[in-house]
């Protein structure tokens, strides 16, 4: 998996697990709101959820769906050049050896 990805997963289970302590919530009590003990457990361990699972979150905590959603997650790194030393691309004459 992508690092950036697995740092959103565990940006969101900490959101999750936010919300649900200012609630006074336990783990438990997500199981009034269709989760398994199991399953909500994954989801604040940063486990990926899908978009029906931020819904039925956002259900569950009154709140609109992006509340859910972590406020920040760590800044992407931008890729890589691929360039070859001196400047040179795959398939350029400039600097082949003829």
């Amino acid at each position: 998996m992508d690092r950036d990805f697995q740092e959103l997963c565990r940006a969101l289970g900490r959101r999750v697990r936010e919300l649900r302590l200012e609630r006074q919530m336990t783990q438990e009590d997500m199981m009034d709101h269709g989760f398994s003990v199991r399953h909500y457990q994954r989801i604040e361990a940063g486990w990926p959820a899908t978009f029906a699972t931020i819904w039925k979150l956002a259900r569950a905590f009154q709140v609109p769906p992006r509340m859910v959603l972590p406020d920040e997650v760590g800044e992407s790194k931008p890729p890589k050049s691929r360039r070859r030393e001196g400047g040179a691309r795959r398939g350029d004459k400039k600097g082949r050896r003829s």
